[in-house]
């Protein structure tokens, strides 16, 4: 399989969760645009033969990746204050699924 078709698959099946859940999300560019970047940084780590280098690497770049498939259009923090238009906001029902 081809780098770019699993690519386009992965993200069909994180937008599909997402859309299932009732959530707005980020285009889909947008989408293919984190898992590429995510694919060349954990490609960069495996490449790299300093088990130094990569315990140092993957804490400082943990917390970035650690939201990979936070693609809610939503970004506010607090979602009782949420100022985003209305096709943005995250339904009130939803809420859980977003935290988890």
């Amino acid at each position: 399989m081809k780098k770019n078709t699993a690519i386009d698959n992965t993200t069909k099946r994180i937008v599909d969760i997402w859309y299932n859940a009732s959530l707005p999300v980020k285009s889909v560019n947008t989408i293919k645009t984190k898992i590429t970047n995510y694919i060349k940084v954990v490609d960069n780590l495996l490449k790299s033969s300093k088990h130094n280098y990569f315990k140092k690497y993957s804490l400082a770049h943990y917390n970035k990746y650690n939201k990979l498939f936070d693609i809610c259009k939503c970004q506010c923090s607090v979602f009782i204050t949420c100022k985003c238009v209305n096709e943005c906001r995250i339904p009130p029902a939803e809420l859980e699924f977003l935290i988890d």
